[in-house]
């Protein structure tokens, strides 16, 4: 039996009494009456909301789910050995039942960019944004967008469009880094000429300032004959990765072709 801190009645399920009778969730009515209004927080230490639980009897609980293992001492080498194979166990079945999910967590894993970094790293950018001494480049930036959007090369007509392209020739998930390479590749399946973006030819060379970078080819031929590179227009910086591209080939016995779509 539990005591209604409203109407100062006992019930045995108060929780039914609190949402039909006086209208509100019981989650709200343990915020108010026993916490005094403040959601109360994980006791791990980590400083975040505990959940509330519907069930587990209806209540707040001490710790977010896997926290409670952070409490030094709480576990034993054993049952963290135990907890992490039903997790393991656990998360195996969610992929076999919805092998999609697998597939979406390896993109993320190679690529190095999952939704965690994501959000750490837009918040730390966000912050850093709002710096006074970011005032300047934040001019800048608007400046350098307003002039690419008149000039069509971002925005709902911009060619920029990135995606994850299945290439027949190599039977795996490819990354187009804007909607030239989509159309390359879509140019190359339809004359069946074998192109891969995932070749791991890394070419050196020296930008006009004088800053070493390294180029990676757009494209390469399945026997490693030609590179290609989709551009849209030709910058100081393309011509001078170029110059090294030749050379390269010229001691790999390959040949560089620019696809030009401007």
């Amino acid at each position: 039996m539990k005591n209604c801190k409203i109407c100062d009645k006992t019930f045995t399920r108060l929780a039914s009494h609190v949402s039909t009778t006086h209208e509100i969730s019981y989650e709200s009515y343990l915020l108010k009456h026993d916490f005094g209004g403040v959601n109360p927080k994980c006791e791990c230490g980590c400083g975040l909301d505990a959940p509330f639980s519907k069930s587990q009897g209806m209540r707040f609980l001490r710790y977010i789910h896997g926290h409670s293992a952070r409490i030094e001492g709480r576990l034993t080498s054993d049952s963290k050995a135990r907890i992490g194979e039903k997790n393991r166990a656990n998360l195996n079945k969610l992929h076999e039942n919805n092998p999609e999910l697998r597939f979406i967590k390896n993109k993320h894993l190679n690529s190095g960019i999952t939704p965690e970094v994501r959000k750490r790293s837009a918040k730390t950018s966000a912050e850093n944004w709002q710096k006074p001494e970011s005032a300047e480049k934040r001019k800048l930036q608007t400046e350098r967008a307003i002039n690419l959007l008149e000039q069509g090369k971002i925005g709902p007509q911009a060619p920029y469009k990135t995606e994850w392209k299945l290439n027949p020739f190599t039977g795996k998930e490819e990354y187009m880094h804007s909607s030239w390479e989509t159309r390359f590749l879509d140019s190359c399946i339809a004359l069946s000429i074998p192109v891969t973006k995932q070749h791991g030819i890394r070419i050196p060379y020296v930008d006009p300032n004088g800053v070493e970078r390294t180029y990676i080819p757009d494209f390469i031929t399945l026997d490693g004959k030609t590179l290609y590179e989709v551009k849209g227009y030709a910058s100081p910086v393309d011509r001078q990765k170029w110059r090294a591209t030749i050379t390269w080939c010229l001691d790999n016995d390959a040949h560089l072709e620019v696809v030009n779509y401007s």
